[in-house]
């Protein structure tokens, strides 16, 4: 089982004008299931990118 999650989030600050910040949060869920272990791993990566209006 492979589970992939995306979420963009867009914001725009107020404290710095005219500036557009963009995050990316991604995240993989692995189940790997071998008699009799059930492995389960997750990978998360976060990023954030600014951008001048």
């Amino acid at each position: 089982i492979i589970i992939i999650y995306t979420h963009i989030f867009v914001h725009k600050d107020v404290f710095l004008h005219n500036h557009i910040v963009i995050y990316t949060l991604s995240c993989i869920y692995i189940h790997m299931y071998m008699s009799p272990i059930h492995k389960h791993i997750i990978i998360c990566v976060c990023s954030y990118s600014y951008i001048q209006m």
